[in-house]
């Protein structure tokens, strides 16, 4: 499977300098903390924050300024995974507008707000430019009915719920470049040594089996990947610690169903 670069909706690419001062690994790639400048006749582009094998990769800011009369620019100030907008970020636009919450490879995706020049708020779910959910509700009485506020729609509803509890995922806990090799008979120590050879050295292609994603996900994630997993019971904790450690969360699969009708 090849490595290639992430593709780009881009429609037209203009020759450009880049100038980059800060941190650099054994590899001389981009590592660490930095800041990376992109100059050409049409834009003036930056990036100042976490860099990760030559990729924007963690906590950052960039900023784009495009050439006109009005040099207007464009603001991103949150996280980043291997060149993308990925998790929490801010992103401030020419116009006024600033939209917070949650973005996954380069789209709003889930809970977040858009402010619109401090006149009004959108505030709800959001998959890409759309807001397919509204967290508001009018102040006055509900014309439709509540389904919870009868014992029969109560278990309607717990039907359709189903209990989840979180787990955490170890990154790299399973090595497949070094299962592969000792699948393929090499010496057990021998593929403990040489196993890194198998990744391309500037591979940032994480869809690519050449691509040692374990390196981006421990970056990002703290060694550890947050899961919910659906259980039959409650995971036996002690008393005192229940409210702090037990992560247990009721999802409705139909909830979004009950709601619109209130």
């Amino acid at each position: 499977m090849p490595c290639n670069p992430p593709k780009t909706n881009a429609d037209k690419m203009w020759p450009y300098d880049e100038y980059y001062h800060g941190e650099r690994d054994e590899e001389n790639r981009k590592n660490g903390f930095g800041n990376v400048y992109w100059s050409s006749a049409e834009f003036q582009d930056s990036y100042s924050g976490s860099m990760l094998r030559d990729t924007m990769h963690g906590e950052g800011e960039y900023r784009w300024r495009y050439a006109g009369p009005e040099h207007a620019a464009t603001t991103y100030e949150g996280r980043f995974y291997n060149n993308r907008m990925h998790g929490y970020g801010m992103m401030s636009y020419p116009d006024g507008r600033v939209f917070s919450g949650l973005w996954h490879k380069n789209i709003r995706w889930g809970p977040g707000v858009e402010s619109h020049a401090r006149l009004r708020e959108d505030v709800g779910l959001w998959h890409g430019y759309q807001l397919i959910r509204l967290a508001w509700r009018p102040h006055v009485p509900s014309v439709a009915i509540d389904i919870m506020s009868t014992p029969v729609g109560i278990n309607v509803v717990a039907s359709h719920r189903k209990l989840m509890a979180a787990s955490p995922k170890t990154i790299g806990e399973v090595n497949s470049a070094l299962e592969l090799l000792k699948q393929y008979g090499s010496d057990p120590l021998a593929a403990a040594e040489k196993w890194t050879k198998l990744y391309p050295k500037n591979c940032t292609d994480t869809y690519s089996q050449l691509c040692h994603v374990a390196v981006f996900d421990r970056a990002y994630f703290n060694h550890e990947i947050p899961l919910l997993n659906e259980v039959s019971s409650i995971p036996q904790v002690k008393p005192i610690k229940i409210i702090n450690s037990l992560n247990i969360y009721y999802l409705a699969i139909q909830w979004n169903l009950v709601q619109a009708a209130n």
